[in-house]
């Protein structure tokens, strides 16, 4: 799998070179970032509304982030580097109480990126054996527009941190020998990568595809490499699957399966047409099995492996499958073979790719190899494809920009209308605020988010009745996503009495308290609200 120009030092370009290449390109492409703001999408809960970074970042609050999940994610490394970021990244409050500068952030996010290429540029280098075929990987890799909600999304440094250390322990696994010290720095490298997200566990099964299907190791060897990771992977998979809030039922069992294959498909098609990009596609199981999407979108995914398969007989080059192995490997946890939250929203998501990228970064290596008068034509195409992801960073200039972009590309987006109402409330704007909450439940009457907003604006406006209407909707939302009775549930019947006692309404305020004390008698919440419900009568 090489060419003149990759066997003969004289032609073949130095690794600082492309290095330097790479990181001038990640710079321009994503380098505007840094001028952009906070997004209220999870950013307010992750980073500039945290508690435990605001007002003042503690090492109890670091300690937290080790010993709790937080909102249904195990993710103690990523909240630790968002914790010292905020100790150099501390500012004056703004109007709605941020005190942190968005700069530092971007900032963060781009390095680690830029970070991630380099060691997807010494991956496939080490793999294909032909260095401009790596670097034309790395770019396809670092550039791809599906990669910009990953890099320009604050909160998506769960991401590429990840992705980041799971590279970086391919990388140091794939060296020959691989001496003990490697061994224990590939190992530090997967455990910190399940630590910035449990996702990353998947990396032992990248592991054994490369080194089956590309390094050519006999499998029996590659299971005894792997096996330390696995070992390690499991307590972690157990802790992801305890803490991670799901749907009770998302699809049946008998539909999971072309789920998946409905979002590989949908993936293959944003690889090679990443026309529009957005935070919310809507793939939701139940409008995918609804539509009869399940029903053909596999069709692409089989036409995908006859051309594979096709390709790596005729070539005879190995690594093809092992590419392929790898896109479907990285976002398997998030195909829908498995419950995960977000499919509330959409199985599929951008973000989900990040790691995965490294198979068409592979593909597009053998290609290169195998016909090297084709390099042009492939940077050619990367550049465009760095062209687009230019143009899809200013999506992430600021909140507003990023919701109404989203409510552009699916206008069935509750989360769009739920945070351009939060927006909205922001600014004071009742009208707007409840236009975007009342479309929200006109698309999802159940929507979570939105009937909990309403319900606070019914208090505001003094119409009681309406107040509790919309916060019995919202219990009745969680009974049908968790089955009535189960002690999750009690969470909107507790939310309902903190509002109705913020009110002064204290007899509302007793029935929801007494309906989560009903569920979950012991949970810190419901002795809150049973101490404040005491003190409320004390005092008239």
């Amino acid at each position: 799998m090489s060419d003149a120009g990759a066997s003969n030092p004289a032609r073949s370009p130095a690794p600082a070179r492309c290095q330097l290449i790479l990181a001038i390109a990640v710079i321009l492409v994503f380098g505007r970032l840094v001028m952009c703001d906070f997004v209220w999408w999870d950013d307010a809960h992750t980073v500039h509304h945290n508690p435990s970074l605001n007002p003042t970042v503690t090492w109890s609050g670091i300690a937290y982030n080790w010993t709790h999940s937080t909102a249904s994610i195990y993710i103690p490394l990523t909240y630790t580097v968002w914790a010292l970021l905020a100790i150099v990244a501390r500012v004056s409050p703004d109007e709605v109480g941020i005190a942190l500068n968005p700069l530092w952030y971007h900032a963060a996010n781009v390095l680690v990126h830029g970070i991630a290429a380099l060691l997807a540029f010494r991956l496939l280098d080490r793999l294909l054996k032909h260095r401009r075929a790596a670097l034309v990987g790395a770019m396809l890799f670092a550039l791809h527009p599906v990669q910009v909600e990953s890099v320009a999304w604050i909160s998506g440094l769960k991401d590429v941190l990840a992705g980041c250390l799971a590279i970086g322990c391919l990388y140091v696994y794939c060296d020959e020998p691989l001496t003990r010290r490697r061994r224990m720095l590939a190992i530090l490298l997967f455990v910190l990568a399940m630590l910035a997200k449990p996702s990353a566990m998947v990396a032992p099964l990248l592991l054994l595809a490369i080194d089956v299907l590309a390094v050519r190791r006999d499998w029996r060897a590659s299971l005894a490499r792997v096996a330390p990771l696995v070992l390690l992977a499991v307590p972690i998979a157990i802790i992801a699957r305890i803490v991670q809030i799901a749907p009770a039922a998302p699809a049946p069992l008998w539909a999971r399966p072309l789920i998946a294959l409905d979002s590989l498909a949908f993936y293959i098609a944003k690889v090679f047409i990443p026309i529009t990009l957005t935070i919310d596609y809507g793939r939701k199981p139940a409008e995918v099995i609804a539509s009869g999407a399940i029903g053909y979108t596999w069709i692409l995914v089989a036409i995908a492996l006859i051309a594979i398969a096709w390709l790596a007989r005729v070539w005879r080059v190995s690594p093809i499958w092992c590419a392929a192995w790898i896109f479907v490997l990285a976002p398997l946890p998030v195909l829908g073979l498995m419950r995960f939250d977000f499919q509330e929203v959409s199985t599929v998501a951008d973000h989900y790719l990040y790691l995965a990228m490294l198979g068409p970064a592979l593909l597009a290596g053998v290609v290169v190899s195998r016909y090297p008068r084709v390099t042009p034509i492939m940077l050619m195409w990367v550049g465009l494809l760095g062209a687009r992801s230019f143009v899809q960073t200013f999506v992430w200039q600021d909140e507003m920009s990023l919701m109404t972009h989203a409510l552009s590309a699916n206008d069935r987006s509750t989360v769009a209308h739920n945070n351009l109402a939060n927006q909205a409330s922001l600014r004071r704007d009742d009208a707007g605020e409840r236009a975007h909450l009342l479309s929200s439940i006109a698309i999802d009457p159940s929507e979570p988010v939105a009937l909990r907003a309403l319900g606070l604006m019914a208090l505001r406006d003094g119409d009681a009745p309406a107040a509790e209407a919309y916060f019995h909707r919202l219990g009745a939302a969680f009974d049908a996503v968790y089955g009535a009775g189960d002690p999750r549930t009690a969470r909107p019947r507790w939310q309902a009495a903190d509002a109705f006692l913020d009110a002064n309404r204290t007899q509302q305020a007793q029935r929801f308290a007494d309906e989560a004390k009903r569920l979950a008698p012991d949970h810190p919440n419901v002795k809150r609200i049973a101490e404040r419900l005491r003190f409320a009568r004390s005092t008239h």
